[in-house]
């Protein structure tokens, strides 16, 4: 069958080209004793989708791909004189290409169900049919208010307002699953992987709060208790506060006071650096390319030399194993069996 009506120029990838595209070692290998002597407490960091979808390498790879999944051709084909041709004017072909349901349109349902799919690794959609049992809506429904219930060997969707779905009755797409009823999201099979990048991101943003750069001592030959030495400090702050009216002024330190600037340790720098890598991480995890995210850092031979061939080594990395999934899933539930069976995709 053929769903989605691309006669794919896209090459499929063998394995040994798709791990070429993903060598390098991780980063969060070797993070165990760093953590401890930067105070990062790995522990204590509480990974779920909302706390994911703030790191921007994860809320970017689910844009990017959520997006071209939503916007690639659509068709739904059926065998005429030995070849397929293009159903016209069908309720299916509105539903897939135009409106996907009173309320959402073709293309935000699709990235909607790619977007639940990466963000909770699992995208559903219950389906709507006629009493000719022709598909007449795809709702798609946020994954966390949707209850999947197992009972006689058949899974049972519970969705909001009473609404319960056979599993024929539900397109539901996975990220990785283990047993193919459920799927898991990519936060949930390497939590250590956004913990890292979740505590980097404190890490660096306490840094930057603090001035590192622009840090310095003031010293004094005097002894100063705490109540003098917090009125010395102000007095430095007050004296050296920015502003244009402030341009070339002079500062004037009494009591023996002497200021030393200090930049930033060489260590804390390589941290700042260290930590800001773990988006690459994330993108192999995703399998989206770091120069489609704006990462100038990353190779931009992945996949290939020109723009076409890395646009296709991404798709077919990346989303095909997504784009079957849906053809299956619709062509088995949407279509009407006596149809499917007279050749109808």
């Amino acid at each position: 069958m053929a769903f989605w009506n691309l006669k794919w120029p896209f090459k499929r990838t063998s394995a040994s080209e798709q791990r070429s595209a993903s060598v390098g070692h991780s980063l969060t290998d070797a993070t165990g004793e760093l953590s401890k002597i930067l105070g990062l407490h790995l522990d204590q960091v509480r990974v779920n989708a909302t706390a994911a979808m703030n790191l921007s390498a994860f809320f970017g790879s689910v844009r990017v791909m959520s997006s071209l999944f939503s916007t690639l051709p659509v068709a739904h084909l059926q065998k005429k004189d030995g070849r397929r041709v293009e159903v016209e004017g069908d309720m299916l072909t509105e539903v897939l290409t135009l409106r996907a349901s009173r309320h959402v349109n073709a293309v935000d349902f699709k990235k909607a169900l790619m977007a639940n799919l990466l963000v909770y690794g699992n995208g559903v959609a219950r389906i709507v049919k006629n009493k000719y049992r022709e598909t007449e809506e795809l709702i798609v429904y946020k994954f966390t208010d949707v209850t999947i219930i197992e009972t006689d060997d058949r899974l049972y969707y519970h969705f909001p307002g009473g609404i319960v779905c056979d599993e024929e009755e539900v397109i539901h797409l996975k990220f990785l699953t283990l047993d193919g009823k459920i799927g898991i999201a990519p936060w949930g099979f390497a939590p250590k992987t956004f913990k890292v990048a979740l505590s980097a991101q404190e890490f660096i943003s306490k840094y930057y709060q603090n001035g590192t750069f622009l840090g310095g001592i003031l010293t004094s030959e005097a002894n100063l208790d705490e109540t003098k030495a917090k009125a010395a400090k102000q007095m430095w702050k007050d004296s050296t506060k920015q502003g244009v009216q402030n341009t070339g002024d002079i500062t004037v330190l009494g009591n023996g006071l002497k200021f030393h600037e200090i930049g930033s340790k060489p260590v804390e720098s390589q941290m700042v650096e260290f930590f800001a890598k773990t988006d690459v991480d994330i993108y192999r995890m995703m399998g989206v390319p770091g120069h489609m995210m704006g990462d100038a850092s990353q190779n931009n031979t992945w996949g290939g030399t020109g723009i076409e061939s890395q646009f296709m080594s991404f798709i077919n990395i990346a989303l095909m194993t997504f784009i079957q999934s849906f053809e299956q899933e619709v062509a088995y539930k949407c279509i009407r069996t006596d149809k499917r069976w007279g050749g109808s995709t």
